[in-house]
């Protein structure tokens, strides 16, 4: 017997893009170390760009870590730069890759029967996208492993999508910069802070709505207030647009809320204090020009993750870097945003949501 027959033989395939990849390989790495025969399955693209970027030896990989190609259905394209997400979705789903999975599954057992250094596949581990391995372990009798490279609660928003749509819960109703303040105010209001909470009409009515006509009363020293947000009215029930709500913020807000203020201050002998500091969203920008009209500080708050702050922040340094927008297989937001409409996962067209990206981007730029 050769001297790798006894080993369990995994093939591993990611989807064709660098972060799957990135995963597939730690988790091959993972089980080579274990005492597995790996055979990692690269797209020829894929392929052809780790050798042109790391020299023409880089995946020789060892007796019993072996790196193989298979086309990925499409045209050949220009290594250095990225394809085109929607026609690699889709020539997946034509189940263009299969074939050549099934040639190269079935030349790697008749290797083993030829008695050379390669044990029989006994399993094949696949990137979740990638769904045509199924078929090829059905054909050919060998189990098949999914992996979904990505988080668990990315996974299960995938996974209960369909669910979330028939139930009307999405899309989201860009309702979380909202609950994050609230909580905040929430917090400081038990610290013994005076609150007044500033909605928008529009989701002000919304919660009114949703909640009942007195649920926003409020206490003595917890009261809501609204401003007009600037657009024509809409369906209660529809989302508003973001990019036209981002342009109306950027023109019209200022004056609003400057009012607002003023009259707060107006009625502090009525019980109500004057205001000492305004906590503003940081997508609000227009806040920080009303405090220093009104000689009031501002406290900026960005209800996101640290890494994604760290990402807006340093956008502007990125782009003069060149280093943004990203080069790899996922790099075009459009044609993600492309890819997602046409499959259903999104509702909104990719210039939608890339003009939306866009206004957050434009605003966050003109933060001090």
């Amino acid at each position: 017997m050769a001297v790798n027959g006894d080993k369990l033989h995994v093939v591993c395939i990611p989807f064709p893009a660098q972060s799957h990849m990135k995963a597939m390989l730690k988790l091959a790495k993972l089980l080579h170390h274990e005492g597995f025969h790996i055979t990692f399955v690269n797209s020829e693209y894929n392929h052809k760009r780790f050798l042109r970027v790391r020299g023409p030896n880089s995946l020789d990989g060892l007796p019993d870590f072996r790196f193989e190609m298979i086309p990925d259905g499409l045209p050949p394209s220009d290594p250095s730069a990225p394809q085109d997400l929607l026609s690699l979705l889709e020539s997946i789903r034509k189940n263009a890759l299969e074939a050549p999975f099934l040639s190269l599954v079935s030349k790697l057992n008749d290797s083993s029967a030829s008695g050379l250094d390669v044990p029989p596949v006994t399993c094949i581990v696949s990137d979740g996208f990638m769904s045509f391995t199924i078929t090829a372990g059905e054909d050919l009798g060998i189990p098949v492993i999914v992996l979904y490279t990505l988080s668990a609660c990315g996974f299960m928003g995938f996974y209960q999508f369909r669910n979330l749509q028939e139930k009307g819960l999405t899309p989201l109703k860009a309702q979380s910069h909202v609950k994050a303040m609230l909580k905040l105010a929430k917090l400081l209001h038990h610290n013994g802070f005076h609150i007044t909470f500033v909605n928008t009409e529009y989701n002000h009515r919304r919660l009114l709505e949703a909640r009942g006509p007195n649920s926003l009363d409020g206490l003595p020293d917890f009261r809501f207030e609204t401003i007009p947000d600037g657009l024509p009215p809409s369906d209660a029930n529809a989302t508003q647009d973001i990019p036209s709500l981002c342009e109306s913020i950027r023109k019209n807000a200022l004056g609003l809320f400057l009012s607002l203020v003023s009259d707060l201050n107006d009625t502090s002998a009525l019980d109500v204090p004057p205001v000492t500091c305004i906590v503003s969203d940081g997508f609000m920008s227009f806040t920080i020009t009303a405090g220093e009209e009104l000689g009031i500080p501002v406290l900026v708050f960005f209800p996101l993750s640290a890494c994604g702050f760290m990402g807006f922040y340093q956008f502007r340094n990125l782009l003069e870097r060149g280093l943004t927008p990203l080069k790899g297989p996922c790099g075009s937001l459009l044609s993600l945003s492309a890819a997602l409409h046409t499959s259903g996962l999104s509702p909104q067209p990719p210039e939608k949501t890339l003009a939306a990206m866009e206004k957050w981007l434009e605003l966050l730029l003109c933060l001090p």
